[in-house]
């Protein structure tokens, strides 16, 4: 974990000194059923809002969103990743189903978090290359907020 938030640190010095406008955006489930799944206290809505506001990751231009369903319940809690306004996969640091469904699914975790977060991160700062790949406009899905 604290290499994640290492990794935060410095990705969001890169973005801070580029000037650039968001253009990165995790979508995070926020249905009944999805958190449903989640063991314990973990709210994933609140672990991306708690790593969005930390010191280490205030400079990073990734916005946060939330939506009502993903219809993808039996796998979440679900998040997308869309960057400069398309769907996005980093297909290293994905499964198969999650590469197919172009979303990470099981985010059940803040260490999943984190993970995701720094990929998002990294997205903005225009530091994954290849890695990234873009498969056109966002599904329409109801935004909460």
């Amino acid at each position: 974990m604290a290499r994640h938030r290492a990794a935060l640190g410095a990705i969001a010095l890169l973005v801070a000194a580029s000037g650039a406008a968001p253009t990165t955006r995790l979508r995070v489930c926020a249905g009944s059923s999805c958190s449903g799944r989640c063991v314990g206290a973990f709210e994933p809505v609140r672990a991306f809002e708690a790593v969005a506001n930390a010191p280490c990751s205030r400079c990073a231009d990734v916005e946060l969103e939330t939506v009502h369903c993903m219809n993808m319940c039996k796998r979440g809690p679900n998040v997308r990743l869309i960057h400069a306004g398309e769907l996005a996969t980093v297909p290293a640091e994905m499964g198969e189903v999650e590469r197919t469904r172009r979303a990470f699914q099981g985010v059940l975790d803040d260490e999943r978090v984190l993970r995701v977060w720094s990929l998002a991160a990294c997205a903005a700062a225009g530091t994954l290359g290849d890695g990234l790949v873009l498969h056109g406009p966002p599904p329409d899905e109801a935004l909460t907020g």
